[in-house]
């Protein structure tokens, strides 16, 4: 199969990719607004959001992956689900640690071996220097 048959033959015009540039600009200036509004909660869904539109229409567009078919397109979508394994996986080993081997500022599920119950007074100390007499 040669390069000209990958191609549909359909090409993105000017203007197309003139009114994607603005969407991108638009949503340049969507992300900056963001920062300035707080949303509390979901702050972070709508940030990826715009993020993934970005990812889409760059790739969709100005990568010209509308202009391909076949096996060329199906490569993405394999290469993103990939790389979301691999984190995934990351992620999973690092909170199913046995607790003393996490780094430091991970929160445990489960309590430590020997941590009295919580709203116990035994055993407390207090975070901080150590205080010497």
């Amino acid at each position: 199969m040669t390069e000209s048959d990958q191609h549909s033959g359909r090409h993105v015009g000017p203007l197309t990719l003139l009114v994607v540039w603005l969407v991108l600009v638009g949503d340049a200036a969507a992300n900056f607004g963001l920062f300035h509004v707080k949303l509390g909660s979901l702050q972070l869904p709508v940030a990826l959001g715009l993020a993934t539109l970005n990812f889409v229409l760059l790739l969709w567009f100005f990568m010209h992956l509308a202009e391909v078919r076949g096996t060329r397109r199906f490569a993405l979508p394999v290469g993103v689900l990939y790389l979301l394994l691999l984190l995934a996986l990351t992620l999973l080993d690092v909170t199913t640690r046995f607790p003393p081997a996490r780094p430091n500022g991970l929160a445990s599920s489960q309590p430590e071996a020997g941590a009295s119950p919580a709203g116990s007074e035994t055993n407390r100390t207090e975070p901080g220097p150590s205080r010497a007499p």
